[in-house]
Protein backbone atom coordinates (compact mmCIF):
# COMPACT_ATOMS: atom_id res chain seq x y z
CA UNK A 1 0.00 0.00 0.00
CA UNK A 2 1.63 3.27 -0.66
CA UNK A 3 2.33 5.39 1.93
CA UNK A 4 -0.24 8.27 1.09
CA UNK A 5 -3.12 5.81 0.64
CA UNK A 6 -1.83 4.14 4.34
CA UNK A 7 -2.05 7.54 5.87
CA UNK A 8 -5.31 8.11 4.39
CA UNK A 9 -6.49 5.12 5.94
CA UNK A 10 -4.84 5.92 9.35
CA UNK A 11 -6.67 9.35 9.48
CA UNK A 12 -10.47 7.58 8.21
CA UNK A 13 -9.38 5.03 10.98
CA UNK A 14 -8.34 7.50 13.91
CA UNK A 15 -11.39 10.25 13.33
CA UNK A 16 -13.96 7.04 13.86
CA UNK A 17 -12.22 6.68 17.52
CA UNK A 18 -11.32 10.12 18.41
CA UNK A 19 -15.86 10.69 17.38
CA UNK A 20 -16.82 7.16 19.11
CA UNK A 21 -14.84 8.29 22.17
CA UNK A 22 -16.50 11.91 22.02
CA UNK A 23 -19.90 10.69 21.22
CA UNK A 24 -19.21 8.25 24.86
CA UNK A 25 -18.64 11.33 26.65
CA UNK A 26 -21.95 12.44 26.62
CA UNK A 27 -22.92 9.93 29.15
CA UNK A 28 -20.52 11.97 31.58
CA UNK A 29 -20.91 15.30 30.69
CA UNK A 30 -23.20 18.00 29.33
CA UNK A 31 -23.74 18.38 25.70
CA UNK A 32 -21.81 22.29 26.06
CA UNK A 33 -19.16 20.70 28.13
CA UNK A 34 -18.60 18.23 25.78
CA UNK A 35 -18.42 20.55 22.85
CA UNK A 36 -16.37 23.41 24.78
CA UNK A 37 -13.44 20.51 24.23
CA UNK A 38 -13.62 20.20 20.56
CA UNK A 39 -12.13 22.92 17.72
CA UNK A 40 -13.47 21.27 14.65
CA UNK A 41 -16.75 22.65 13.09
CA UNK A 42 -17.60 19.29 11.41
CA UNK A 43 -17.00 17.36 14.97
CA UNK A 44 -19.03 19.84 16.71
CA UNK A 45 -21.52 19.54 14.12
CA UNK A 46 -21.81 15.84 14.36
CA UNK A 47 -21.76 15.90 18.54
CA UNK A 48 -24.53 17.84 18.68
CA UNK A 49 -26.13 16.05 16.11
CA UNK A 50 -25.79 12.82 17.95
CA UNK A 51 -27.42 14.60 21.55
CA UNK A 52 -30.37 16.43 20.12
CA UNK A 53 -31.87 14.36 17.26
CA UNK A 54 -35.52 13.58 17.78
CA UNK A 55 -35.46 10.24 15.36
CA UNK A 56 -34.41 7.94 18.05
CA UNK A 57 -34.20 8.69 21.95
CA UNK A 58 -30.26 8.49 21.50
CA UNK A 59 -29.45 10.87 24.30
CA UNK A 60 -31.25 8.84 26.19
CA UNK A 61 -29.66 5.78 25.04
CA UNK A 62 -26.06 6.74 25.99
CA UNK A 63 -27.16 8.38 29.28
CA UNK A 64 -29.03 5.01 30.48
CA UNK A 65 -27.14 2.78 28.65
CA UNK A 66 -24.16 0.77 28.07
CA UNK A 67 -21.46 2.89 25.68
CA UNK A 68 -18.68 0.53 24.22
CA UNK A 69 -19.78 -1.95 25.51
CA UNK A 70 -17.47 -5.18 25.51
CA UNK A 71 -18.70 -8.92 25.58
CA UNK A 72 -16.83 -12.37 25.37
CA UNK A 73 -19.03 -15.33 25.89
CA UNK A 74 -18.51 -19.43 25.19
CA UNK A 75 -20.48 -21.17 22.29
CA UNK A 76 -20.39 -24.44 21.44
CA UNK A 77 -16.16 -24.15 22.15
CA UNK A 78 -16.36 -20.96 20.51
CA UNK A 79 -14.89 -18.12 21.75
CA UNK A 80 -17.53 -15.42 20.93
CA UNK A 81 -15.71 -11.63 21.51
CA UNK A 82 -17.31 -8.11 20.23
CA UNK A 83 -17.91 -5.19 21.40
CA UNK A 84 -21.12 -2.62 20.72
CA UNK A 85 -21.00 1.12 20.27
CA UNK A 86 -24.16 1.60 22.38
CA UNK A 87 -26.97 -0.32 23.70
CA UNK A 88 -29.66 0.04 26.42
CA UNK A 89 -33.64 -0.19 27.08
CA UNK A 90 -36.15 3.66 26.50
CA UNK A 91 -39.50 2.91 27.57
CA UNK A 92 -39.16 -0.71 28.02
CA UNK A 93 -37.59 -1.05 24.48
CA UNK A 94 -34.36 -2.26 23.72
CA UNK A 95 -32.23 -0.25 20.93
CA UNK A 96 -28.50 -1.39 19.32
CA UNK A 97 -26.96 1.67 18.15
CA UNK A 98 -23.97 1.61 15.62
CA UNK A 99 -22.40 4.77 14.89
CA UNK A 100 -20.80 5.05 11.34
CA UNK A 101 -18.55 7.82 10.54
CA UNK A 102 -17.94 6.62 6.68
CA UNK A 103 -20.88 6.59 4.11
CA UNK A 104 -24.63 5.50 5.08
CA UNK A 105 -24.43 3.62 1.71
CA UNK A 106 -23.36 0.97 3.36
CA UNK A 107 -25.82 0.69 5.83
CA UNK A 108 -27.13 -3.27 5.12
CA UNK A 109 -23.24 -4.61 6.55
CA UNK A 110 -24.01 -2.33 9.80
CA UNK A 111 -27.36 -3.64 10.10
CA UNK A 112 -25.70 -7.20 9.86
CA UNK A 113 -23.40 -6.32 12.93
CA UNK A 114 -26.33 -5.34 14.95
CA UNK A 115 -28.17 -8.15 14.51
CA UNK A 116 -25.24 -10.34 15.36
CA UNK A 117 -25.23 -7.85 18.81
CA UNK A 118 -28.54 -8.70 19.50
CA UNK A 119 -28.26 -12.65 19.43
CA UNK A 120 -25.42 -11.99 21.70
CA UNK A 121 -27.30 -10.10 24.12
CA UNK A 122 -30.03 -13.02 23.91
CA UNK A 123 -27.05 -15.47 24.07
CA UNK A 124 -26.13 -13.99 27.44
CA UNK A 125 -29.35 -13.46 28.82
CA UNK A 126 -29.18 -9.52 28.98
CA UNK A 127 -32.11 -8.96 27.03
CA UNK A 128 -35.32 -11.52 25.85
CA UNK A 129 -37.07 -12.41 22.67
CA UNK A 130 -39.99 -11.17 24.15
CA UNK A 131 -38.36 -7.40 24.12
CA UNK A 132 -39.13 -5.20 21.76
CA UNK A 133 -35.44 -4.66 20.00
CA UNK A 134 -34.54 -1.86 17.92
CA UNK A 135 -31.40 -1.61 15.36
CA UNK A 136 -29.97 2.14 14.48
CA UNK A 137 -27.33 2.86 13.08
CA UNK A 138 -26.37 6.56 13.29
CA UNK A 139 -23.96 8.36 10.80
CA UNK A 140 -23.20 11.12 12.55
CA UNK A 141 -21.37 13.51 10.11
CA UNK A 142 -24.18 12.42 7.32
CA UNK A 143 -26.34 13.63 10.04
CA UNK A 144 -28.81 10.55 9.16
CA UNK A 145 -29.74 7.46 11.05
CA UNK A 146 -31.31 4.50 9.39
CA UNK A 147 -33.46 2.47 11.77
CA UNK A 148 -34.76 -1.35 12.05
CA UNK A 149 -37.83 -1.50 14.07
CA UNK A 150 -39.03 -4.45 15.94
CA UNK A 151 -36.49 -6.55 15.19
CA UNK A 152 -37.15 -10.43 16.11
CA UNK A 153 -33.77 -12.37 17.07
CA UNK A 154 -34.27 -16.37 14.85
CA UNK A 155 -34.03 -18.81 17.27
Amino acid sequence: MPAANLQKALAKAYRGVEAHRIFESLKYASLDTVLSTLESDELKSAVSYVAETKEIPLLQIIKNGHVEWGFSFNENQLWIQGQIDLWGEVDGQVWLVDYKTGSSAFANSAFEQLKAYAWALFRMKFITQNQKIHLAVVYPFERKIKVERSYSIPL
